[in-house]
């Protein structure tokens, strides 16, 4: 892709070459010869900031890709099938007090869309693929969404201006600024002024309300995500610029008037940045039956070509979140150089350690993890350097740990258990979680619950990609009790109004495959004391990192979290998605494929495990059967996840303040290992929190009903 942060930050203008006058006038041709003349000046110059192409015209061609009613309807169809294993459907609808997202109904969504394409309503594809976008948007679950779509797959839009919510010290209330002021401001500048209007509109309520675009569940980390940090930049993480500057749907303008507190204005643009290296396309027409036509390739040979995909494939399904892992070499990726230099380092920069050298924070030692999604060439990297650099903190006599998860989004389960279990090797890992029962799950399940890992290394490889959803592999909680009958796991259960499984836990001796836990590492007692260990987010921490963060929180564990809105108060630690286990499309093909396989060898073996009846409903309920009517790769989150004290109200829809809130001050954005040291005096010397945001007593403390009641939906928009 030809982008640049850095670029936009410096600023930036889009190529406007004059058309000559004989030069097509179709949105898509313009847009074509405007293409080819903006790559021409790329290659002479590709280290050139100032060549983007016009938002506005690739806008308008995307909007000429015809509308086919009749594909997507039968889309919908199918895309119904995926949502029915949603975790939370019915709770979204009603979901309880303290949750501070608005209700939406998924399906009766699906269905209004539906009937929007029945009626040809869409004008353009685009308009079709952006309604199933903000549908899914609008659960602000992060592993909700839909990849792929066939509109989105040439361009995302930046915006030229990114933003930053700066506070003079971490307490007073923060304001909003340019990015491209930071170094001034960091330094003292007075011709620094904050942004105070968009658009004529306040700047706070318009960022608040561009805010609830994202997937986050909390107000707070939603806020955050707004804005550009460094701190989410160290492994290319495409959060590191904010929802705001980059989308991969048309923002609504092309313009942006920014208004400043000393009277200035200053003009924004959105531009586009293209996700390949051509464009040749002189009609929507065109792009509509390159790209939104799926090409022919048999859903079923599909489905039976990933059942022999070995232990490599259930990594994926032990995953918590579809987090990318970014793309890297074995020569690995340069340290960050935001980040002072690392005791420790991954090579990739998925984990790294370091101590803080001032007088009062000596005994502090601090690891970074930005993320869990780590795929396997480098698992063991991943789980040797976090081993080694708590091994030489301890040894260095540090006594004091800040676990920073700034921007995890998560990733593989099994990597938070063992960095759990580096910490309290001898405690019990908690994830209890329930999935939603429903006609499909049930079927498929009912092929799952004859296999048994004692009948040899094959049914042990299929329990294993099965995960908690073959009875043999799930078990209570507590790791001491298995499941005998497939409804004794699968219930259902009605609890919040759906239907639901049993609370269950993976079997961790056998769906491990990850290298070996603490005690492989010479890691048997704590290397550091609960009271001494301090877990610092910006809010985005998700998936995974919920699971790691809520086990630690079992143990004592207190948390600080950085930044959200411009308000006093508490603010969760945990604003990203709660769910314990994302499904992508590898995931239903894998899960469909194996019900097969088993319901084949056992119609073969002359004891179908499903009757005829049965099978015909399988055949028309689970998704994956039949080829989609249009491009598009689902998400859902699989199983929701329960604290330890409560097994009826999933994590998603939980209230849980950290014990200390600091913001962000300019020396934190563009030095994040600053606020590593303020975050250390602010815990365990004499610092102070945001008022109105510590409770160091109760480390899930729940805002009192004034501090919720100023967290509504209402208040962001």
């Amino acid at each position: 892709m030809y982008s640049s942060l850095l670029a936009i930050v410096g600023g930036l203008s889009t190529l406007t070459a004059a058309l000559p006058s004989s030069a097509p006038q179709e949105p898509c041709a313009q847009l074509s010869h405007t293409f080819k003349e903006w790559k021409s000046a790329y290659l002479k110059n590709p280290m050139s900031v100032d060549h983007y192409l016009p938002g506005d015209l690739v806008h308008e061609c995307l909007q000429t890709i015809p509308f086919d009613s009749k594909r997507a309807i039968e889309f919908l169809a199918e895309a119904r099938k995926y949502l029915q294993f949603q975790s939370t459907t019915e709770i979204l609808k009603n979901p309880p007090s303290g949750y501070l997202m608005p209700a939406v109904d998924l399906f009766g969504g699906l269905d209004f869309i539906e009937q929007q394409a029945a009626n040809n309503k869409y004008a353009s594809q685009t308009d079709f693929d952006v309604a199933i976008h903000n549908l899914l948007s609008s659960a602000h679950d992060g592993h909700l969404s839909i990849q792929g779509m066939c509109s989105q797959l040439l361009f995302n839009y930046q915006i030229t201006m990114p933003v930053v919510s700066v506070s003079s010290d971490g307490l007073q209330l923060p304001q909003i600024y340019a990015a491209n002021d930071l170094p001034l401001l960091r330094n003292g500048s007075h011709q620094v002024s904050p942004v105070v209007k968009v658009d004529g509109e306040d700047a706070e309520t318009f960022f608040k309300s561009q805010s609830m675009k994202a997937g986050n569940q909390d107000p707070d980390a939603l806020y955050n995500s707004v804005f550009h940090t460094f701190a989410r930049g160290g492994i290319g993480s495409s959060t590191a610029a904010g929802t705001w500057t980059v989308s991969t749907v048309w923002p609504g303008q092309s313009n942006y008037t920014f208004e400043f507190g000393n009277g200035t204005t200053r003009q924004a643009q959105t531009v586009a940045v293209p996700k390949s290296k051509s464009f040749d396309y002189g009609s929507g027409k065109e792009i509509f039956k390159d790209l939104c036509i799926p090409k022919k390739a048999s859903s079923s040979s599909a489905i039976a070509s990933s059942s022999a995909t070995p232990a490599s494939s259930s990594s994926a399904l032990l995953s918590a979140t579809p987090t990318p892992t970014p793309s890297s070499g074995v020569s690995g990726m340069p340290a960050p150089t935001t980040l002072p230099k690392a005791v420790v380092r991954e090579p990739n920069n998925f984990v790294s350690g370091y101590f803080l050298n001032e007088k009062d924070t000596q005994d502090v030692a601090v690891l970074l993890i930005p993320t869990f999604a780590v795929k396997t060439p480098y698992l063991e990297s991943f789980v040797n350097s976090t081993a080694k650099f708590l091994k030489e903190a301890a040894a260095a006599g540090k006594k004091k740990l800040v676990i920073d998860v700034t921007g995890n989004g998560g990733g593989l389960v099994e990597l938070g258990q063992i960095l759990f279990k580096f910490l309290f090797p001898n405690a019990p890992i908690q994830n209890a979680g329930r999935f939603r029962f429903h006609e499909a799950i049930n079927l498929m399940g009912k092929t799952y619950g004859y296999l048994d890992y004692n009948d040899g290394p094959e049914d042990l490889m299929e329990i294993r990609i099965l995960n908690g959803f073959a009875r043999t592999a799930a078990v209570t909680p507590d790791q001491k009790r298995g499941f005998k009958t497939v409804s004794d796991l699968y219930g259902p259960h009605e609890i919040m109004g759906q239907n639901v499984s049993s609370l269950f836990s993976n079997n961790l001796t056998l769906t491990s495959e990850t290298p070996g836990l603490a005690q492989d590492y010479d890691i048997t007692a704590p290397l550091f004391k609960p009271e001494n260990i301090l877990l610092v987010t910006d809010g985005y921490c998700a998936s995974t990192c919920t699971i790691f963060s809520e086990n630690l929180k079992d143990q004592g564990v207190k948390s600080l979290v950085f930044g959200g809105r411009p308000q006093d108060g508490p603010m969760q630690a945990i604003g990203g998605v709660k769910g314990s286990q994302a499904a992508e499309q590898q995931t239903f093909d894998l899960f469909v494929s194996e019900a097969q396989g088993l319901q084949a060898a056992s119609v073969e073996n002359g004891e179908p495990l499903l009757t005829p009846e049965e099978m015909k409903r399988f055949n028309e309920t689970v998704p994956g059967l039949k080829d989609l009517a249009l491009p598009g790769k689902f998400n859902v989150n699989l199983k929701n996840q329960y604290a330890s004290e409560d097994s009826i109200v999933p994590l998603q829809f939980v209230y849980e303040a950290a014990d200390c809130r600091l913001f962000y001050t300019a020396e934190n954005i563009l030095r994040p290992g600053t606020s590593w040291a303020k975050a250390a005096r602010t815990f365990w010397g004499n610092g102070k929190c945001v008022a109105g945001s510590s409770d160091k007593a109760t480390p899930s403390g729940k805002p009192s009903s004034s501090a919720t009641a100023s967290a509504t939906p209402s208040s962001t928009a």
